[in-house]
């Protein structure tokens, strides 16, 4: 077994790479024949430019060299690089996996808007085994990757179920039972902490590195840590002390995005972090003595908070905006501070737990990414399925694809 047999092309030896017109958006429907774009079906559209089903590669957008395939009877727009006229000796679902085995990163161009151009995607190299070789390797494939697919989305229902799990132990915490204590007593938060305010953007930052850290809604995230690891951005202290003096942070106080879609992302600056400030669309709320700033923390994380607060939002041109006013209008249950205590401790108990499941989980899933990354691989070095010599061989098979050219 081995690949040494096999004969090499191009891409557009095999088949016309094209990109056909765009239909606006406002000409798609909810009914017609389906419209293909970057990532898959968009719409509907009156015609088809495509009789047969066709392999797809998105040649614009973020997604760059990902791989479709469209129904029969669909129309490509301009977003994905149709591969037409795919020859007859080669076999449809071994292009398809082929190319899905493969990195496009190396024929992307541009970084504002990546692309793919005709020209480069053309030149992409193909291995090629003979027509029979090829079939037995779909057929492999076909057999083993439904199977690690169905592991996959098995494995993707657990981190559905622990995302249910944690939001049903915040619904529990403050509705009362999960310490058996009737919550009745409702505060708005202006009256639980100091001064609420939230940043704005100065002229000047720095990124990688710099005297003091500036906190952007993506530093934020949906679990209550701070990541800053993502494209940290600094000011000066002089900046930081004048014109960001309004909006100081520091290790304790409670981040929160007032700018969405989505709301609802949460943070604590812990005490490692240092003082630091933020951005327009970040709120802080420090904690007076009869809030805990964690108890605050998971208040805020709840989806029946984020529900909440997110009706209120003004919305304008596809945002979500929360004002201070509704910011600091927010009422939480509020209990003893040695209840809330116990009531963050009940949680983290449970959140540990749902923790080493998804440490579990995601190891799992890694080790299944590998196993359909493994697969791929050898099917291409020509181990996964047995070579035939009485098979036609490679070389015949190119020459006969090069004739029809």
């Amino acid at each position: 077994m081995g690949n040494e047999h096999w004969v090499e092309c191009k891409l557009g030896d095999i088949c016309r790479p094209k990109q056909w017109k765009t239909v606006a958006t406002s000409e798609l429907s909810d009914k017609g024949y389906p419209v293909y774009g970057a990532n898959g079906k968009i719409g509907y559209y009156k015609e088809y430019n495509h009789k047969n089903s066709t392999i797809l590669v998105t040649c614009r957008g973020a997604t760059c060299g990902k791989i479709n395939i469209s129904d029969p009877f669909s129309y490509v727009n301009g977003n994905a690089m149709a591969l037409d006229d795919l020859n007859s000796a080669v076999e449809f679902g071994y292009l398809l996996y082929f190319l899905k085995n493969r990195d496009f990163s190396d024929i992307i161009t541009g970084s504002a808007q990546p692309q793919i151009i005709k020209s480069s995607i053309e030149k992409v190299k193909i291995l090629l085994p003979p027509i029979n070789e090829q079939k037995r390797i779909v057929e492999k494939l076909d057999a083993i990757l439904p199977k690690v697919k169905q592991t996959k989305e098995r494995l993707e229902n657990i981190s559905t179920i622990l995302k249910r799990f944690r939001q049903s132990v915040l619904v529990a915490a403050f509705d009362g039972r999960l310490t058996g204590t009737t919550i009745s007593k409702k505060e708005k938060l202006e009256e639980l902490c100091y001064f609420i305010t939230k940043g704005t953007t100065p002229k000047e930052m720095a990124s990688g590195k710099g005297e003091i850290p500036f906190i952007k809604v993506y530093n934020l995230t949906f679990t209550g840590a701070l990541d800053f690891t993502l494209d940290p951005t600094f000011v000066s202290r002089k900046t930081h002390d004048s014109f960001l003096a309004r909006s100081k942070v520091v290790p304790g106080d409670i981040l929160m995005n007032i700018v969405g879609p989505p709301l609802g992302k949460v943070s604590l600056l812990p005490d490692s972090f240092g003082e630091a400030n933020i951005n327009q669309a970040i709120v802080r709320f420090r904690c007076k003595d009869l809030l805990s700033n964690k108890y605050l923390l998971y208040f805020l994380l709840n989806q029946e908070t984020i529900e909440t607060i997110t009706a209120q939002s003004k919305a304008t041109v596809g945002q979500n905006n929360l004002t201070l006013e509704i910011c600091r209008n927010i009422e939480i249950p509020l209990t003893s501070i040695d209840k809330q205590q116990e009531i963050v401790c009940r949680v983290e108990k449970l959140f540990a737990v749902a923790d080493a499941l998804e440490e579990k989980y995601q190891s799992a899933m890694s080790r299944v990414n590998k196993i359909e990354q493994a697969v791929l691989a050898k099917a291409f070095r020509g181990e996964l399925a047995e070579a035939d010599p009485d098979d036609e061989s490679a070389e015949e098979l190119l020459d006969g694809i090069l004739g029809d050219k």
